[in-house]
């Protein structure tokens, strides 16, 4: 079995950008700027994944590059909001619905939301949580 790698999509990436997400990431994708339209394609680096992280924001910096967008994958997002901002999210799957869903956990509060019951996937139900987080939450 090849397990795929899951990032975030191009509007995630937008609002990781606004809220100062600056991680490693070895995708990245590009925006509109000067008379480039976006294409809103994943785009991988070039740089050796050993690199230094300053290196790899040479590359893809918010403050250098205006219109490149990290991409990271979903489980980088998940434990940077839960070390970053205390919110855990979880995935699970509910046979009654045949369908999978999120909660999100305030770790510092102990207190639980839950959000949406028809996800078909986990990385749907990841996504949608994490969409929630950056529109509502944060």
């Amino acid at each position: 079995m090849n397990i795929a790698h899951q990032y975030v999509t191009y509007e995630i990436a937008k609002l990781l950008k606004e809220i100062g997400f600056a991680e490693k990431c070895s995708h990245y994708y590009v925006t509109d700027f000067q008379n480039f339209k976006a294409d809103g394609l994943l785009k991988k680096t070039t740089l050796p994944e050993d690199i230094e992280n300053d290196n790899v924001f040479y590359f893809v910096d918010r403050s250098r590059q205006h219109h490149l967008l990290v991409a990271p994958e979903i489980w980088q997002v998940v434990e940077w909001l839960r070390a970053k901002h205390a919110i855990w999210i979880s995935c699970d799957y509910m046979d009654e619905l045949l369908n999978f869903y999120w909660t999100i956990t305030d770790i510092k509060t102990n207190t639980d939301e839950l959000g949406t019951f028809n996800c078909d996937t986990p990385e749907e139900a990841y996504l949608a949580a994490i969409t929630y987080i950056l529109t509502k939450l944060i």
